[in-house]
Formats: structure tokens, C-alpha cells, sequence
């Protein structure tokens, strides 16, 4: 049997707890951040303020994916993930509700409204910039990729959600002389 130890991280802004079924990474006011299950394919280790991964079974590409995943969590509770989302258009706005969800106002007849997830936070700019903030990378892409769905960027005149450092190259109207 094959083990391998590969090095994760640094413990910065978080605490990992190891209970009988799972390890629970809380941040330093004891909020549970997330939760993953123990299972006998691998086993976290702890040295010097380090966190480690120790692999029980052969190089597969399953546990290739739980590596990345550990080292995207680690990486978002020590420094976190953001986009910067705009959206461009007459009359286009992003609105703030109290309720855990985001309204737009997009063209259409009626506001949009999406729900927010628990582990991302919204920083409102103006009502045309936000800035999405999350420990998760995944979920952050997620999240903001459904929102850019709500109006993708119109190839004539640029309307619509965008991410901040997207280039739209627009098309040219023909006009007849």
C-alpha cells in the first residue's frame, strides 16, 4: 500500500476540527465554515501551523480533485475569492435586498430576483458594480455565472452583466446611404 503526504496549506484565519466522521474547518469566532467527511482514502495532518494531506491508495484522478478542493478551500479561508461583476444598459441595475437575495433589473417586465448562498457576500459599488466575495471558490464561479446569465452581453451594443476585465468586441451596423 502506497502513501503519499502532500502539503496543503498554512492554518492562518481558520480552525480545523476532527470529530468521528468528519474534519470541521471553523473560522476564528467558531462559525462553521464547511464540513468534509472522513473517509479511509486519506487523512488530514497538522504540523506547525501547516495542514497536510496524507493519500492511503494510488494516485487517481479522484483524489487528484479532493487535493485541488482542499487547496481551493484552504487557500479561500486564508486570503478569499472575489469578482467584480458590472452590468451596462439604460435603465440596468443591480438592487439590495435585506432578505438574502439580489434583485436586477435587467429589460425585462419584471425584477429578477436570486438568491444568495449562505458562504457569499456582496459588496455593492454603485448600482451598476458589485464585487462578489467567497471562501468557495466553486460555488463563487457558480454564482456569479448565473448572474451573468440573467442578460449575457449583447454583441451590438455591450448591454448586459459582464465581469469587469471582459472585452466585448462589438459588431458594426450597416447603414444604407
Amino acid at each position: 500500500m502506497k502513501t503519499d503526504i502532500i502539503k496543503l496549506g498554512k492554518l492562518n484565519n481558520f480552525i480545523v476540527l476532527k470529530d468521528k466522521f468528519e474534519y470541521k474547518f471553523l473560522s476564528l469566532k467558531n462559525h462553521l465554515l464547511f464540513s468534509v467527511p472522513c473517509t479511509k482514502m486519506y487523512s488530514l495532518l497538522f504540523l506547525n501551523n501547516s495542514i497536510f494531506i496524507k493519500n492511503y491508495e494510488m494516485q487517481n484522478n479522484n483524489f487528484l480533485k479532493k487535493i485541488q478542493f482542499f487547496k481551493n478551500l484552504i487557500k479561500g479561508f486564508s486570503s478569499g475569492y472575489f469578482c467584480h461583476l458590472i452590468i451596462q444598459g439604460v435603465g440596468y441595475r443591480f438592487i439590495n435586498n435585506k432578505n438574502n437575495t439580489l434583485s436586477v433589473k435587467a429589460g425585462y417586465s419584471n425584477l429578477i430576483n436570486i438568491n444568495i448562498p449562505d458562504s457569499v457576500d456582496i459588496l455593492f459599488l454603485s448600482n451598476t458594480e458589485i464585487i462578489v466575495k467567497s471562501f468557495n471558490y466553486d460555488l463563487l464561479k457558480l454564482f456569479c455565472l448565473n448572474l451573468k446569465r440573467v442578460r449575457i452581453p449583447d454583441s451590438y451594443k455591450g448591454k448586459g452583466v459582464r465581469f469587469f476585465d471582459d472585452i466585448i468586441s462589438v459588431k458594426n451596423i450597416k447603414k444604407n446611404v
